[in-house]
């Protein structure tokens, strides 16, 4: 999406959140113009070839420090690209188009806007992964342990107490029904200290424990009848 903006200053709210009711990233590029973008109160100021990571699903806003603004916005959709990074970007976070990533991604966004075509060409199946490729290069956390997602790993926990009887249920078949690769279930449980083996069997063993205890139950209400 190719913007142009004269407004000084540009909202989306919370209310326009819920109207909407989307939820995938958008990585805005600074074509032309200085602007500053704030989410989670966190704010980044965007030069010509500076990018951004957008979370949709959050308000933002975005300041003009000059009186003109182009911005090229790619929307991304949050669970492939979870997947493949192995990593959920911040939201609000900077990347620097003067790094070698930063310029091959910004020039990859000129192509786009100046050029029609190369939107559509032959190998327009193979850019979402080149892209995705270089949005890891700039954009992985610096620290050893990314930020992993709390929705998604709730998300993938519910999966697993809605299933868990079924006795084909693994880490495989988890992590197929949540869209997310083998490798991305592993560091989710892996974060926090343990792994996907280890979680099934542990609901599996909480509900054992409970039909017991209701067992039990009912037995000492027949003995007391």
């Amino acid at each position: 999406m190719d913007i142009t903006c004269n407004a000084p200053r540009v909202e989306r709210t919370q209310r326009d959140v819920r109207l909407d009711a989307v939820d995938h990233f958008y990585v805005v590029f600074a074509v032309a113009g200085r602007s500053t973008v704030v989410q989670n109160d966190c704010a980044v100021t965007l030069g010509m070839g500076d990018a951004t990571f957008i979370d949709s699903a959050r308000p933002v806003t975005y300041v003009n420090d000059d009186a003109y603004g182009q911005f090229f916005s790619l929307q991304l959709p949050r669970r492939s690209l979870v997947s493949h990074l192995g990593f959920e970007p911040r939201s609000c976070s900077y990347g620097g188009g003067q790094t070698r990533a930063g310029r091959l991604l910004f020039q990859l966004v000129l192509d786009a806007v100046e050029d029609e075509d190369a939107r559509s060409g032959a190998g327009r199946a193979y850019m979402p992964l080149v892209v995705y490729d270089l949005l890891g290069a700039q954009f992985a956390p610096s620290d050893p342990m990314p930020v992993y997602s709390t929705r998604l790993f709730d998300r993938v926990c519910n999966i697993v107490r809605g299933r868990f009887s079924d006795p084909e249920l693994g880490p495989c078949e988890v992590a197929a029904e949540a869209g997310i690769s083998l490798r991305y279930l592993q560091k989710l449980f892996t974060a926090r200290n343990s792994t996907c083996t280890n979680f099934i069997h542990s609901v599996r063993l909480d509900h054992a424990a409970r039909e017991v205890g209701n067992e039990r139950h009912l037995l000492c209400l027949g003995h007391a009848s």
